[in-house]
């Protein structure tokens, strides 16, 4: 018999202190005659403990919802006949049952009949819904099944499950260890993600239509939605989950979701200041190590100062306490994956109706990587709205393109292409990778002390200024005549770059249009105030209608 049929939980019965197991009837095989019954009750035997424990059987998969009277009364007696083919000697050792999702009073009426018939004196307790049941145990530490979610939430009304105690936030949050609920919630869909893609047998092609709601937010059906709303209240309380139940892209709209809120947070991933705090040209490729360095050692304060967890479980693993912290390492990971999907993109057929295939792809890798836009942006009243929602599309273009060349304190990416996990924690660590590129530009060029300076003659005009210049970095020289960044640099919203593809360069007249229309927005008092959502899906708007145009 399959685990997910029968199993003993990580929890007990509070009231009896007794062990408690699990059976979880929706995941019965179909029960049609009198032989299957007979079969399934021999399997469930041999694997009854001899010991004495309580039992919390969900019962959604004898039980009919379609109003038929003939199955409505059929269902329920066929776990009657189930439990009368039960030895005697296997069920004195059973003490209590929690009887879920069998509340109804055609249920109820046949157990009661049958209790009193085989003078079954163990206490029964009928749980309506999964709330009723989490009044009298923990269920965050049993992994039930999505169907039995499905029945609760839809069957018996159950729109959320109500839990005696609170949990840590975990969207919105910085996702390091000093946040142990949410760094660990979000471990569990990263790593689900990565082996997804990494798996063969588990990397299963998505349909156009999955495609369709990674890369443009389509509309979710149904059963998608309710599905995303309980994987994602259960990661809000902690509870076991059976994340085989939920989809590739069920994992990935959790994933969005964490990220989004995180970037509408006042600490989000990427700080966009740090990509325009410079006139970056980031199809240079040393323009674009530089600004990935930058990112990843930007530091928050921490104004709260929480022990460090582990990832497993809450419970402090250090004493220190930290001044400030950085998103290098779950930086790094994203970027990682986004890059592993943007490869599962291109091996899969998203239009199987193009004409032009290369161009079918091209025009999807850039809707993919616009879509990362959007949900890494985060907007600022007091910033450039367009700009900086240009720099950071640019930016994850030419980091795409350039992945293989990229390299992070001197080791390439591929380094770092795996899952999330203490030992890969701490190895991150040792590489060192959360030095700022600019400071240590600084502290190369300037001296720390500087002597008395000696009796020198005037210094010719023409004279080069006396610095060793760092080759690798010489278009950030300081104290010279040159400007901070190469002369190739440009606002590209205001004038077309030769660096850009033809593609990007052809809608920047278009992007000028958009910038003097926001400008005149900013002029007037008080009409800046405008919903981020709407921001955002505007310049995504845009910014595909400029790419489709070019290609």
């Amino acid at each position: 018999m399959s685990s997910r049929v029968f199993f003993k939980s990580d929890t007990y019965d509070p009231s009896t202190e007794l062990p408690l197991y699990v059976l979880d009837t929706t995941n019965f095989p179909s029960l049609s005659n009198e032989r299957q019954i007979a079969q399934l009750a021999e399997r469930l035997v041999s694997q009854m403990p001899a010991e004495e424990h309580c039992l919390a059987l969900f019962a959604g998969g004898f039980c009919d919802h379609d109003n038929d009277q003939v199955t409505s009364f059929k269902m329920p007696l066929n776990l009657v006949k189930l439990f009368n083919l039960i030895p005697s000697q296997n069920k004195r050792y059973l003490f209590k049952v929690y009887l879920v999702h069998g509340s109804n009073w055609i249920v109820k009426s046949v157990v009661d009949f049958f209790k009193r018939f085989w003078n079954f004196t163990r206490q029964i307790v009928y749980c309506e819904n999964m709330s009723i049941l989490a009044q009298h145990i923990d269920i965050t530490k049993i992994p039930i099944s999505l169907t039995c979610y499905l029945v609760d939430k839809i069957v018996y009304g159950n729109d959320r499950i109500i839990l005696n105690r609170q949990f840590p936030k975990i969207y919105g949050m910085p996702l390091n260890l000093s946040h142990g609920l949410a760094f660990k919630q979000f471990s569990k869909i990263y790593n689900n993600l990565f082996s997804y893609m990494t798996t063969k047998h588990l990397d299963k092609q998505l349909t156009p239509e999955e495609w369709l709601i990674l890369i443009k937010g389509g509309q979710l059906k149904h059963e998608t939605l309710v599905a995303v709303e309980i994987f994602s209240d259960a990661l809000s309380r902690d509870q076991r989950l059976r994340l085989s139940d939920f989809s590739f892209v069920e994992h990935y709209l959790i994933l969005e979701r964490f990220i989004a809120q995180l970037s509408e947070s006042e600490q989000p991933l990427i700080p966009l200041d740090v990509l325009t705090k410079y006139n970056y040209d980031f199809s240079r490729l040393e323009d674009l190590n530089t600004a990935l360095g930058e990112l990843l050692s930007f530091k928050y304060p921490v104004s709260r100062r929480p022990a460090l967890k582990s990832l497993q479980n809450s419970t402090p693993i250090l004493n220190v306490q930290r001044l400030s912290y950085d998103n290098s390492y779950i930086l790094v990971k994203l970027l990682v994956l986004m890059r592993r999907i943007a490869i599962k993109l291109s091996h899969e057929e998203t239009e199987p109706h193009a004409k032009n295939i290369a161009q079918m792809k091209e025009r999807q890798n850039l809707r993919l990587i616009l879509s990362f836009t959007k949900i890494l942006y985060n907007e600022r009243a007091d910033q450039e709205l367009d700009s900086g929602f240009d720099s950071l599309f640019k930016f994850l273009c030419s980091f795409f393109r350039n992945y293989d060349k990229v390299l992070v304190n001197g080791h390439q990416l591929k380094d770092f292409e795996n899952r999330i996990s203490m030992d890969d924690i701490l190895n991150f660590e040792k590489k060192q990778v959360t030095d700022s590129p600019m400071e240590r530009k600084i502290a190369y060029k300037v001296r720390k002390t500087e002597p008395p300076t000696p009796p020198v003659a005037r210094k010719a005009k023409d004279r080069k200024p006396q610095i060793e210049v760092d080759e690798s970095f010489e278009d950030f020289v300081f104290e010279s005549e040159k400007e901070k960044i190469s002369d190739k640099l440009r606002n590209e919203l205001l004038r077309p770059s030769e660096q850009l593809t033809s593609k990007l360069v052809k809608y920047t007249e278009k992007d000028l249009l958009f910038q003097q229309s926001q400008q005149k927005i900013r002029d007037a008092p008080g009409k800046f105030r405008v919903a981020r959502g709407r921001n955002v899906s505007r310049l995504t708007q845009l910014y595909e209608q400029k790419l489709l145009g070019t290609i």
